[in-house]
């Protein structure tokens, strides 16, 4: 039996996931010592490379997914790929600050959104419905490849070539790897292909079976219904807890008497058992509802927050970071697949758009607030109290969209019937 195409994009994805995501968010922290020696910059002024990248992105987002929605994927991708790839190289070349500054906001952030964050999620979603959730979550686990099979090499290249060598390569790999995906991909199925167990019969939007293609909803009406703002918000709180944590994992090992090296143990256990949560959701959430399993995890996450006030061992600790590894990379895997199945896939490039920038905010906010936290009380029991209370609002909000919901997907304003 021949192979659905549609798994072919799924593998396509994930390698570009763990090239892209690799690239960037994985391999960023390795060019921060030798980038500010060279440029006499502090650390803190380093990290703002990587808040650049992130307000770049929240800028283009919108755009680039209105674009997804209204013309072709394939023009989109391959636009963004050569301007990541020039990102790379003018940072590379570049001795000014300011040109930099443009390179990260402007090549690196549309670079990112453009072929891997909003593009490969749209692609994706084009070519499954009825194991939709499975094929996005397998794609997904490239983001967390990433950061384990790019920073090795990258690391090398800094060690014998210098900074500037190893971001003209990574530049030089990426633009010729994601321009030759772009003309190897077809960006939605051709007409009557279907999905293996897909109803020819009632397939329509979304079914990943018709060439055909509805036109997007206007985007102020998105910005006027409360289900997108509940189910935005709902993302933007959870990432925050995700971001938060995130940043804390090492230093909050360090509070435990961990020494650095087991510190990042620590972050790659936490890493690992997201990627764990993925593959088990590829399993069997196409067989429950999306709010239901959200909502489930949400829940489980309350009281082992809570429970944080009680660890003591190390031995604990690193339990309490794999459960917790665990839930979030279940809601975070799942998102995207809600967001397909409530929306529809004729806007849906348009809503993950208009989302990243919502999102981008509480994430920066919720980095920031994790430092204040430690600095205020000199621990993070807080972080983990705000947590349990955010999930809670979180479960409130998605509880009400999914009642809200009198049928899936939602047919928006402007979209066929």
């Amino acid at each position: 039996m021949r192979l659905y195409y549609g798994w072919r994009i799924v593998i396509l994805a994930a390698v570009i996931y763990v090239l892209v995501f690799g690239a960037t968010v994985a391999s960023f922290s390795l060019y921060v010592v030798p980038i500010s020696a060279e440029f006499g910059l502090t650390r803190a002024e380093m990290n703002g490379a990587f808040v650049l990248i992130n307000v770049g992105s929240a800028i283009w987002a919108p755009f680039i997914g209105r674009s997804l929605d209204s013309y072709s994927l394939k023009w989109t991708m391959g636009v963004s790929a050569v301007l990541i790839g020039i990102g790379f190289i003018t940072l590379s070349l570049s001795h000014w600050i300011w040109i930099n500054v443009i390179a990260l906001l402007v090549g690196i952030a549309i670079g990112l959104d453009g072929t891997a964050m909003l593009t490969m999620t749209v692609l994706v979603a084009r070519w499954f419905k009825v194991q939709r959730a499975r094929a996005m979550t397998l794609s997904v686990t490239g983001q967390a490849l990433g950061k384990v099979l790019v920073p090795v090499p990258t690391a090398l290249l800094i060690e014998n070539f210098g900074w500037r060598t190893a971001l003209f390569v990574t530049g030089l790999v990426l633009m010729g790897f994601l321009v030759l995906a772009t003309f190897l991909l077809r960006d939605r199925p051709r007409l009557g292909e279907r999905e293996p167990g897909s109803d020819a019969a009632g397939a329509g939007e979304g079914d990943g079976g018709d060439s055909t293609q509805e036109q997007p909803a206007d985007i102020r009406y998105f910005l006027g219904q409360p289900l997108f703002w509940l189910i935005a918000l709902s993302i933007a709180l959870t990432f925050c807890i995700s971001a938060s944590f995130g940043i804390s994992v090492v230093p909050l090992g360090l509070d435990f008497g961990l020494t650095m090296t087991q510190g990042a143990f620590m972050a790659s256990t936490y890493a690992s058992a997201a990627v764990a949560a993925k593959l088990l959701l590829a399993v069997f959430a196409d067989k429950m509802n999306r709010f239901t399993l959200i909502i489930a995890l949400l829940l489980a996450g309350i009281p082992l927050c809570a429970a944080f006030l009680l660890i003591h061992g190390q031995v604990q600790l690193f339990l309490f970071v794999i459960l917790l590894g665990l839930s979030v990379g279940g809601f975070a895997a799942l998102y995207p697949v809600l967001q397909a199945d409530v929306f529809g896939l004729a806007s849906y490039g348009t809503v993950r758009g208009l989302m990243i920038p919502i999102q981008s905010a509480f994430v920066a906010l919720g980095a920031v607030g994790a430092g204040e936290i430690h600095d205020i009380w000199g621990n993070y029991d807080m972080m983990f109290v705000a947590f349990a209370v955010i999930q809670a609002i979180v479960v409130a909000m998605l509880y009400a969209a999914a009642r809200s919901i009198t049928s899936t997907p939602v047919r928006m304003a402007g979209q066929a019937t």
